[in-house]
């Protein structure tokens, strides 16, 4: 074999999950994340076989802890997993946008905003890659549901592309992950392994970046036309795949310079992995059920929470209470190493000793709910000083490859849940989902909801915690929850087969709520909180076009707790719509009892920009902006204004 037949077989992977090093002996491997690592040990007619690993929260969750420190600390956690099982690369972040809830992926995406998005991927990377671990950034670029991902178009103008859905990415780049992987949907007409304008203008040149660039599993069509695109490595392995590249060679369509480069990126991107060093230092364990206590939202709450300690009878109701779902389904899927511990342990364990007693209520079979024991429920319900019910989704309902067809919960649920609140007043609904729910069915009926996601194997560990009182709930939500899916700009379309047209502009999520004056459920960035915490001041001081922006923020409680301060622009006038309020500064903050604290944030031009289609590049308008300190997209505490002087010549007329 001569030495370019030895450089072509070098494109694809070996097998299903390797890389391979310039001797064509060696190889480096990667594996499935992004919420730990999924080490595949063996497959066999379809089916693999994986490895039991620490099985973290969800990125769904980890966004709802606003905490970026804790994201790093996963990151660094999962490159430690990863060390241990001698792969190189895990295949995550995922930062796209969850453009509407339906979408079955969205438990592997952090938000539907795309600075939130951008930031929590960067802290991600940046733990996994602190252990010479690579990461590897994905879905790259505009895949935001499931339905008929390989051949429906994601149809998108210039500005959209940037702001929403491209932002993200370039946020998360900074990061520097070891690899990108591009998606299998087209965007505006060709697949993203074939699209030169994302890989090379907007990946390489607009974004600078210069690591690996894989495929998704599947997504390569003809290997010639994903080399010319940009692609270093396709996976999985297809016998197709080198004749399509010898025959591109042959016939001038690609080029050895090309293939060249696609080979400097897999050599350089091994120089990278070659620096691993075997040192775990981490208690993943405590860390899956830390960063269930910083994400978990309580959702309503009239008085009933936290529990206390007075001679009473709690009645536990629901399979997901003792055998929780953890996370959606599809390659993000982890199996536990650790059992996962049923609520009723948890709270005897943290020394609830009220007399608690658990029954089945409906079983999971072939993966749905089905009633099971209503009757005992309901009379132990009757007799009961209180009820806690744990419902959710299953894989079946939250999984890569499909979408949902609702917000709503499993009518078996619903039923459920309005049975126990007939006969007992007293109920608190437990939430294990990935997405946004549709709760209008029984949120008048139950005195308390809480979310407690797809948080991983430490999910009751840290449930029990925040329902005891022994940390206030802390989490804000990272995605709006409608009232209902019709409120939804997407509703419950999915395209027509052949494109889906973004027609909702810059206006995904919240921003279109806000702007259109659409209440919602939940709105995003909303939580409560055990603590009573008041915004006291906003001052904005002007330093060389830094506007360093201080917030005094004060715990009127006698308890600690956790806030998470959101700092969103408003521009006032504008020659192109904008959204009423965008997000562009948070951090989260822990507030002693009766504590005081000022906070700093730091606003740049760049944070005022907006892309300009006729310009094709961001542009800063001159004018008035409102800076909003926000308790949730919906509810501003404090406002203070900037004005914007830009030099004459760099304005366009506006009259």
């Amino acid at each position: 074999m001569d030495i370019i037949d030895e450089q072509l077989k070098r494109l694809t992977s070996y097998g299903s999950w390797e890389i391979i090093a310039k001797d064509n002996k060696t190889t480096y491997m990667a594996s499935d994340g992004p919420h730990g690592l999924r080490f595949v040990t063996s497959e066999e007619n379809g089916y693999q076989t994986d490895e039991p690993s620490f099985a973290y929260p969800t990125l769904s969750f980890l966004a709802n802890t606003w905490d970026l420190n804790l994201i790093k600390q996963i990151g660094n956690a999962i490159a430690e997993d990863c060390i241990k099982h001698n792969v190189s690369m895990i295949l995550g972040p995922g930062v796209n946008i969850k453009r509407t809830p339906l979408c079955g992926r969205n438990f592997e995406y952090f938000s539907e905003d795309p600075y939130l998005s951008g930031m929590m991927g960067q802290a991600y990377i940046n733990g996994v890659q602190e252990k010479n671990v690579g990461a590897c950034l994905k879905h790259f670029a505009v895949n935001n549901r499931e339905y008929d991902r390989f051949y429906q178009s994601s149809e998108v103008d210039e500005r959209t592309l940037k702001e929403i859905y491209l932002k993200p990415f370039e946020i998360a780049l900074k990061a520097a992950p070891y690899a990108v992987m591009c998606a299998y949907n087209p965007v505006n007409g060709i697949l993203s392994s074939e699209n030169e304008y994302l890989l090379k203008q907007v990946l390489r040149n607009e974004f600078s970046y210069e690591g690996l660039v894989i495929s998704d599993w599947g997504s390569v069509r003809d290997r010639a036309k994903s080399l010319k695109a940009g692609i270093d490595v396709a996976f999985p392995y297809n016998d197709a795949f080198y004749n399509q590249l010898k025959k591109g060679l042959e016939c001038n369509y690609i080029t050895k310079q090309e293939v060249n480069e696609s080979l400097l990126h897999i050599d350089q991107f091994i120089e990278k992995i070659k620096k691993v060093e075997n040192n775990i230092v981490i208690n993943h364990q405590e860390l899956c059920e830390k960063a269930v206590e910083d994400g978990i939202v309580l959702l309503k709450n009239e008085a009933i929470l936290p529990l206390n300690n007075n001679p009473q009878k709690i009645l536990l109701v629901g399979e997901f209470l003792n055998n929780p779902i953890i996370s959606g389904g599809g390659s993000s899927k982890v199996t536990p190493n650790n059992k996962v511990e049923d609520l009723m342990s948890c709270l005897k364990k943290d020394g609830l000793k009220s007399d608690m007693e658990y029954v089945l209520g409906y079983m999971i079979r072939y993966g749905l709910p089905t009633p099971f024991g209503y009757k005992i429920a309901l009379e132990k319900a009757s007799n009961s000083d209180m009820v806690i019910v744990g419902v959710g989704n299953t894989m079946l309902e939250e999984k890569e490859e499909t979408d949902r067809t609702s917000i709503k919960l499993n009518p078996v649920f619903i039923d459920l849940i309005k049975k126990l609140a007939t006969y007992n007043k007293k109920v608190i609904v437990v939430l294990y989902c990935g997405s946004a729910i549709d709760v209008s069915d029984f949120v008048d009926d139950v005195q308390a909801i809480i979310l407690a996601g797809y948080a991983g194997q430490g999910v009751n560990v840290g449930l029990s915690k925040v329902l005891l009182g022994l940390t206030s709930p802390s989490g804000r939500l990272a995605e709006s929850w409608a009232m209902k899916l019709e409120d939804t700009y997407t509703n419950n379309q999915v395209g027509n087969s052949f494109i889906e047209h973004y027609s909702d502009h810059v206006f995904v999520g919240y921003r279109y709520y806000t702007s259109n004056n659409i209440k919602t459920r939940y709105p995003f960035g909303y939580g409560l909180s055990y603590i009573n915490v008041r915004y006291n001041s906003l001052k904005i001081v002007n330093e060389n076009d830094n506007y360093h922006v201080f917030v005094e923020v004060e715990n009127l409680s006698n308890i600690q707790g956790k806030e998470v301060i959101q700092l969103y622009i408003n521009d006032v006038v504008s020659s192109v719509s904008r959204p009423i309020r965008e997000l562009k500064k948070f951090t989260k903050i822990l507030l002693k009892a009766n504590e005081k604290k000022t906070v700093e944030f730091i606003i740049t031009k760049d944070d005022l920009k907006y892309y300009h289609p006729s310009l094709h590049r961001w542009y800063l308008e001159d004018g008035d902006y409102n800076v909003l300190i926000c308790k949730d997209a919906e509810n501003v505490v404090l406002s203070e204004k900037i004005t914007i002087c830009e030099d004459y010549y760099s304005q366009y007329s506006k009259y």
